[in-house]
């Protein structure tokens, strides 16, 4: 007689979760993931072992001197859809400097309009139609800070993470330099609603705590991918990092 088949219980979990864990150390577009860095002195391109943030390979994102250039990074296929129950959880290890004070517009999160003009041009925000859930910062000396979005079509909520608004009841300051970790949790409250925890560890670990929940209608919402996007507010090049994607939502 044959021994029975032994699975693990993460084993019999893979049928009923789709989702991925990218070190983001063999990168290359149109596998996964696909690049965009048309502008003039834009990039995307793997980095070895970096000393100075603890990254064990990364993609490296440069916008170019140039006043609104952009870089980005985005999954190839829209694979992921608010619906009911399909639970999800979303994270990524990242690190951005500001080569000038408060002009970096930083975007991490599911969007269904991935792609150039992710975030709108001189610090206007993220794209204004598009279903998506997502971390962004944008260039501006009145908004420091990380904001938040939820997004269905053109129906919008976005919140700024200052200390009124933070679930930390302090600014969760969004200045370049450190590394960050983010995180993005949906759960289905009923056949319409879905709650959002946006976490956060601003150490760049995994102590991920809560910094802003929502929640929102999503009927009629469309597929959508995940995106790593930076663009320039100045004439200034930024530059982020990018050190693992980490996605699993119930099939």
């Amino acid at each position: 007689m044959g021994n029975a088949l032994e699975l693990s219980l993460d084993e019999l979990r893979k049928p009923n979760t789709h989702g991925f864990f990218d070190d983001l150390d063999a990168y290359v577009t149109g596998g996964r993931w696909t690049a965009l860095a048309a502008d003039s002195g834009a990039s995307v391109a793997m980095e070895d072992y970096s000393s100075s943030y603890g990254f064990n390979g990364s993609v490296l994102f440069t916008t170019g001197g140039t006043d609104n250039n952009e870089a980005t990074i985005y999954t190839t296929k829209k694979n992921y859809l608010l619906a009911n129950d399909k639970p999800f959880d979303l994270r990524c290890r990242l690190q951005f400097t500001e080569a000038a004070t408060n002009t970096a517009n930083v975007f991490f999160g599911f969007t269904s309009a991935p792609g150039a003009d992710l975030m709108v041009d001189n610090g206007a925000g993220p794209a204004t139609s598009m279903s998506g859930v997502g971390w962004y910062k944008i260039d501006s000396s009145s908004n420091t800070n990380w904001n938040t979005i939820t997004s269905i079509g053109s129906t919008q909520t976005l919140t700024q993470l200052n200390a009124t608004n933070s679930a930390t009841k302090a600014a969760l300051s969004a200045i370049g330099g450190g590394v960050t970790t983010l995180g993005i949790k949906g759960r289905y409250v009923s056949s319409t609603q879905v709650e959002v925890e946006f976490l956060i560890d601003t150490a760049g670990g995994s102590n991920l705590v809560l910094a802003s929940k929502q929640t929102f209608t999503y009927t009629s919402a469309a597929a959508m991918g995940i995106s790593l996007y930076v663009k320039t507010g100045s004439s200034n090049s930024q530059t982020m990092r990018a050190d693992y994607v980490f996605c699993a939502a119930k099939r």
